[in-house]
C-alpha cells in the first residue's frame, strides 16, 4: 500500500512539475525570476525537497530528494513507465557550497555498495557534479527548489488564449490561429512525444458536456507537433498524421468535462511556426479533409489601384464624368435607356472615399455608361441585370455617389432608384466580385417607379 501512495504522488507530482521543471533547465531567466519570487533556502533550517526530469538516455526520468533538517536524505526515483517509483534513504551533509547526499538503504534493507551524489548549491537549485552516470545519464542535471517551482507553476502554465466550449457549440470546427515551437524538449515526457514547446500552453479548454470524440489537430504548411493535458493529468501527443501530411491529429473518445491544455510545438527548436489550431467535434472534419477555403469563399483583396490620378478618389471619379471617354447613351426620357456592358475592372471600390456611400467590388477606371438627366423628373432607377453577381456605383452631376450590391434578398442583380434627380450627366460603373473574369450583363436607365430589375439567375 505504501508503494502505491508513493508511485500514485510521484506521477501527480510529474505530470504537475514537468513543464516548469525542464523550463529552468533551459531558460535562465525563468529560474532568476523565481529566486527574485521565493528566498533562498538556509542550508539546514528545514526539510528542503528539490525535483528535477532526466532525459531519456537516463535510466530514471524523475528524480526527487529531500534534504531533511535531522540530517537524513530521501531519494525518489521513478522512470515514469510501468515500473514503480523507488525509495532510498541516506544521510547528507553540507561543506560551504557543497551538498553530499550517501544513499545506504531501501528502506528495507541495506545497499550493497552506497550510492553517492555531490551537488554544487547554484542560488536555489543544486547541480549534481559527481553521480553514477549508469542511472543518472551522461548530460548531468540540475535539482530544482520545490518551493521556488511550485511558487511559479500558475504563471507559467497560464495560456495564451483560453476558451470555454461546451459539447454541441455552434462554431465547428473551431479555429485558433497560434506560432508553434518553443525550446522545451518534449521527448523527456514520453518517448512517444517529439518537438519543441514553449512553457506556456497555446491554448486551453474549459470543456463541458458529453461529446462521442474530440478531435484536436493543426493547419500549416511546416512541420507542428501537438501536446494536449488532459483533466486527469495525463498527456497525448502527436507529429507526423503520416509520411505524406506532416500536421499533426489527436483525438479523444468520449472526452470527460474538465481542463484540457493544448501545447502546439515544432520538430526543430527554436522554430516559430504560424498554424491554425482546429478544435472539432464533428466526425466528418479530419486533419485530412479540412480546408479553410471550405468555410469562407471570399477571394484575397488586393490594394486599390494607385496607377491612377489620385488612386480614383471620389473628387477624380466625379471629374470623370466631363474627362473620361465613356458610353454615351443621350439623354433620359420616356424611352428607358440601355446598353451592354462588359465590365473587367481591378480598382477596389470599398477603397474609395465616396462620403456616406458604401461600394464594393472592382470597378474600370472609366465609367461603364454615360447619360445625361435634361429635364425634371420624378424618379430615376439604374440597374444592371448579368450573367455573375456584380455592384452598381452611380455618381451624379454634384458628385453624389450611389452604391447598391443587390436589388434585394433574392435578386443579386444590383439597382439604384433616385427620387427627383438632379439635372446633369450621371456615370454608371459596374463592377465585379471574381477577378477571375469580367462581369457581363446590360445597363438599363428608366423613369417608370414601377420597373425592378430581372431577378438573377
Amino acid at each position: 500500500m505504501l508503494r502505491n501512495r508513493i508511485v500514485l504522488t510521484l506521477c501527480v507530482t510529474a505530470v504537475i512539475l514537468f513543464v516548469v521543471a525542464f523550463a529552468f533547465a533551459d531558460a535562465p531567466a525563468l529560474a532568476q525570476t523565481n529566486a527574485q519570487a521565493t528566498a533562498t533556502p538556509a542550508a539546514n533550517a528545514s526539510d528542503q525537497t528539490y525535483v528535477t526530469l532526466l532525459p531519456l538516455d537516463s535510466q530514471v526520468h524523475l528524480v526527487m530528494v529531500t534534504l531533511k533538517a535531522d540530517g537524513t536524505v530521501n531519494l525518489i526515483t521513478d522512470p515514469l513507465g510501468a515500473d514503480p517509483a523507488i525509495t532510498q534513504v541516506g544521510s547528507w551533509q553540507a561543506s560551504g557550497d557543497t551538498v553530499t547526499a550517501t544513499i545506504t538503504s531501501d528502506g528495507t534493507q541495506t545497499l550493497d555498495k552506497p550510492l553517492t551524489i555531490v551537488f554544487k548549491r547554484d542560488g536555489e537549485n543544486l547541480v549534481a557534479t559527481e553521480f553514477d552516470k549508469t542511472i543518472f545519464g551522461a548530460k548531468g542535471f540540475t535539482l530544482y527548489w520545490r518551493d521556488a517551482v511550485e511558487a511559479k507553476l500558475a504563471a507559467l502554465q497560464r495560456a495564451y488564449v483560453t476558451v470555454d466550449l461546451n459539447a454541441g457549440f455552434p462554431l465547428d470546427p473551431f479555429l485558433v490561429s497560434a506560432n508553434g515551437g518553443g525550446e522545451l524538449d518534449m521527448s523527456v515526457l514520453s518517448e512517444k512525444c517529439k518537438g519543441y514547446i514553449n512553457p506556456n500552453p497555446t491554448l486551453t479548454i474549459n470543456w463541458t458536456g458529453n461529446a462521442d470524440l474530440a478531435r484536436v489537430f493543426t493547419f500549416s504548411d511546416a512541420d507542428p507537433t501537438l501536446v494536449i493535458q488532459t483533466p486527469d493529468g495525463k498527456f497525448l501527443c502527436g507529429d507526423d498524421h503520416n509520411s505524406i501530411l506532416l500536421d499533426a491529429q489527436i483525438e479523444i473518445s468520449k472526452p470527460s468535462p474538465g481542463i484540457y491544455n493544448v501545447w502546439v510545438g515544432s520538430a526543430a527548436a527554436k522554430q516559430l511556426l504560424p498554424t491554425i489550431l482546429v478544435l472539432t467535434t464533428r466526425a466528418d472534419v479530419t486533419v485530412n479533409n479540412f480546408q479553410l477555403s471550405d468555410l469562407v469563399k471570399r477571394p484575397a483583396m488586393p490594394q486599390a489601384s494607385s496607377n491612377l490620378p489620385h488612386a480614383l478618389q471620389a473628387k477624380i471619379v466625379t471629374e470623370a464624368l466631363a474627362r473620361y471617354k465613356g458610353t454615351v447613351g443621350g439623354p433620359l426620357g420616356a424611352t428607358p435607356l440601355t446598353q451592354a456592358v462588359q465590365s473587367a475592372g481591378d480598382i477596389a471600390a470599398f477603397d474609395i472615399d465616396l462620403g456616406a456611400a458604401q461600394c464594393s467590388g472592382y470597378i474600370g477606371d472609366t465609367p461603364d455608361f454615360v447619360f445625361d438627366v435634361n429635364s425634371a423628373t420624378e424618379q430615376m432607377t439604374v440597374w444592371f441585370a448579368g450573367k455573375q453577381d456584380a455592384s452598381l456605383l452611380v455618381v451624379g452631376p454634384q458628385g453624389a455617389a450611389y452604391c447598391n450590391d443587390d436589388s434585394g434578398a433574392d435578386n443579386a442583380n444590383p439597382s439604384v432608384r433616385l427620387q427627383k434627380p438632379a439635372q446633369g450627366r450621371y456615370g454608371v460603373f459596374v463592377g465585379r466580385f471574381s477577378q477571375d473574369a469580367p462581369v457581363e450583363g446590360t445597363v438599363t436607365v428608366t423613369t417608370d417607379p414601377t420597373a425592378m430589375p430581372p431577378a438573377s439567375k
